[in-house]
C-alpha cells in the first residue's frame, strides 16, 4: 500500500509542475500580447499636429509612452519570474523530499533483503555444519567399532 501512496504521489507532483508550468507560460504570453497591444495602440494613433513642432513634441510624446509601457512590462515580467522561481523552488524542494524518501525506503528494503539473505545463510550453515559434526561422529563410532571388531 505504500507503494500506491508513493506512485500517486509522483502523478500528483509531476501534475502539480505540468499545471505550474503551463500556468506561467500562458501568463507569460497574456502579458506580452497584452505589452504589444498597448504599443500597437501607441503607435496607430494618427497624429493630429499640423506643425512640425507639434509633430515632433507628438512624437517625443509617443516615445515617452512607450518607453513608460516597456519599463512596466519589464518591471511586471521580473516580478512574475521571481514569483514563478518561488513556486518552482517550493515544487522542486516537494519532488527531493518525495526521491529522497523513495530512496530511503529501498535502502531499507535492500537492508532488509541483506539481513534475511543473511540469516537464512547463517541457519544453513549451521544445520550443513551439524550434518558435517553428525556425519564425522558416525564415522568416528563406526571405525572405533570396526577397529574394537577387528581385534576379538
Amino acid at each position: 500500500m505504500a507503494t500506491n501512496e508513493t506512485t500517486t504521489s509522483y502523478i500528483e507532483l509531476s501534475n502539480q509542475g505540468s499545471k505550474l508550468y503551463v500556468e506561467a507560460t500562458a501568463a507569460a504570453q497574456k502579458h506580452f500580447l497584452d505589452y504589444l497591444r498597448n504599443i500597437s495602440e501607441v503607435i496607430a494613433r494618427p497624429y493630429s499636429p499640423a506643425t512640425f513642432d507639434g509633430g515632433l513634441r507628438e512624437s517625443f510624446d509617443r516615445a515617452g509612452q512607450i518607453h513608460s509601457i516597456t519599463v512596466t512590462a519589464v518591471q511586471t515580467t521580473s516580478q512574475k519570474n521571481a514569483e514563478f522561481a518561488e513556486k518552482a523552488a517550493a515544487h522542486v524542494s516537494k519532488v527531493q523530499d518525495s526521491v529522497f524518501h523513495s530512496a530511503r525506503g529501498l535502502w531499507n528494503t535492500g537492508l532488509s533483503n541483506l539481513n534475511y539473505v543473511k540469516d537464512t545463510t547463517n541457519a544453513q550453515l549451521d544445520t550443513f555444519s551439524k550434518r558435517v559434526d553428525e556425519i564425522q561422529t558416525r564415522a568416528a563410532a563406526a571405525a572405533t567399532a570396526a577397529g574394537t571388531a577387528s581385534k576379538n
